[in-house]
């Protein structure tokens, strides 16, 4: 949730261009790593033990309801959020027309709003019960988008998008807790990794669509379809076991 902050700041000293080596850079210090590490023999034991634990996982998701149902809201909102986010910029330019600074600004309230989330929910996780605390964060969220399509005024992009981020963090930290104490240890990594699956497919399919969307219609438009996967998500919270959380 910081990388927004720390670019908006940096976009507006050194210019957007300049700071995509902060990229590079990144991405070589992966790539150091990745050396470092022991090398590893495939062999086909081990092939087939990997199939086998990802059935297991697939088997263990599909047939707990709850958990099936986190993946589900996650993947909705993933899709919606990657949307709305691919074409924030666009939008702040296109219809307020900032300059570098004010872009800036915006991404760094999406970012302090992230980070007022990963706080706060410490708090809200102690005193309400986790289903009614999953389908506020969704409704709230759901209102983060349409300030965001509506609100006039320059920064309110920013400040929507700070409401959606404070919310998203909120839910990951929650659902990231049901799953460590719902999901067997030995399972745990196997069922987390196809959750993973459904959740991140999500996200290139709808920045996808946003950008198609932001060609032919006004940019507000992939806002409030953001909005609606929030509502859906809130509709499989009400419908799902999530409801009975405690």
């Amino acid at each position: 949730m910081l990388g927004p902050a720390f670019a908006g700041g940096l976009t507006a000293i050194f210019g957007a261009i300049h700071i995509l080596w902060l990229d590079v850079v990144s991405f070589g210090l992966v790539l150091l790593i990745l050396t470092k590490l022991p090398a590893s023999r495939k062999s086909e034991r081990m092939i087939t033990s990997v199939f086998k634990e990802m059935k297991e996982g697939l088997h263990w998701l599909t047939h707990h309801s709850v958990n099936l149902a986190l993946s589900l809201q996650a993947a909705v909102g993933n899709f919606g959020y990657s949307a709305a986010y691919s074409v924030l910029t666009f939008y702040l330019i296109t219809v307020f027309h900032l300059d570098s600074n004010r872009v800036g600004l915006n991404y760094s309230l999406l970012a302090a709003g992230g980070v007022i989330g990963s706080i706060g929910i410490v708090m809200l996780d102690k005193r309400y019960a986790r289903g009614k605390l999953i389908a506020s964060l969704l409704i709230v969220g759901f209102s983060g988008f349409l300030f965001a399509a509506f609100c006039p005024v320059w920064f309110a992009p920013g400040i929507g998008f700070a409401i959606v981020a404070a919310c998203n963090v909120g839910w990951s930290v929650v659902t990231a807790s049901i799953r460590q104490e719902t999901v067997p240890a030995h399972l745990l990594g196997r069922v987390l990794s196809f959750s993973r699956v459904i959740t991140r497919t999500a996200m290139p399919a709808g920045a996808l669509l946003g950008g198609l969307l932001s060609g032919s219609f006004h940019p507000a438009t992939v806002f409030l379809l953001a909005a609606f996967a929030k509502l859906i998500e809130v509709a499989i919270a009400f419908l799902s076991p999530i409801r009975k959380l405690k």
